[in-house]
């Protein structure tokens, strides 16, 4: 179970924090956190930049802020349209826009099978594409530029995300495991579609 608080202060300017609680605690794994944040400046219009910092490691006191800060991610992307003479026939609705976010992530440091790791920098494009109404399948795709070892088995080529998103409801299956390309199948971790996860969420704005 989770809790998300998103605060906006100014125009797109953001801090976010997500809580966790695990009914099962003894299933929780030392990298499982009990909170993850992330803040910085998203803006989701076309052609518009963001720059957020996050971190999703597993923090469980407010003391592991400073001491595994490092092991978070800073983004750059821009987000831009798909032109519609490509989109067009992906759509359902021809009156639709798929959505493009194309960005840098660096890692100051990060875990690895054996030790940690510095500097990894890895590039990402993803697509949002509407079926019809409320859903929406999600891709995300990852190259990871140090072919010497940066990309963890749990590290993925690609995820992806099914969902239907309603006014105060959601409900959504997603993979961001360590999903492979079929022409790499021969590596480590090699997600399939039951390492996905469903979560059923209900959000609403609050002293808006």
């Amino acid at each position: 179970m989770n809790t998300s608080v998103k605060f906006t202060p100014l125009g797109y300017w953001f801090a976010e924090t997500v809580l966790y609680y695990y009914t099962e605690q003894e299933e929780q794994d030392e990298w499982e956190p009990d909170f993850v944040y992330r803040f910085g400046y998203e803006d989701w219009r076309p052609y518009t930049f963001s720059l957020v910092y996050s971190n999703y490691t597993g923090n469980r006191s407010i003391s592991d802020v400073s001491e595994q800060y490092d092991r978070g991610s800073y983004s750059l992307t821009w987000n831009l349209p798909v032109p519609d003479f490509i989109a067009r026939p992906f759509l359902i609705e021809p009156e639709r826009a798929i959505s493009c976010t194309a960005g840098m992530i660096y890692s100051p440091l990060y875990t690895t099978v054996e030790e940690d790791g510095h500097d990894k920098i890895r590039g990402k494009i993803s697509f949002s594409v509407p079926l019809y109404r409320s859903l929406h399948l999600s891709f995300t795709f990852f190259h990871y530029f140090d072919d010497s070892g940066a990309q963890q088995p749990w590290d993925p080529d690609y995820t992806y995300e099914l969902a239907w998103r309603g006014k105060y409801f959601s409900i959504a299956y997603k993979n961001y495991g360590g999903t492979r390309f079929p022409w790499r199948s021969n590596l480590q971790h090699d997600s399939g579609f039951a390492d996905g996860s469903i979560g059923i969420t209900w959000h609403w704005d609050w002293l808006k």
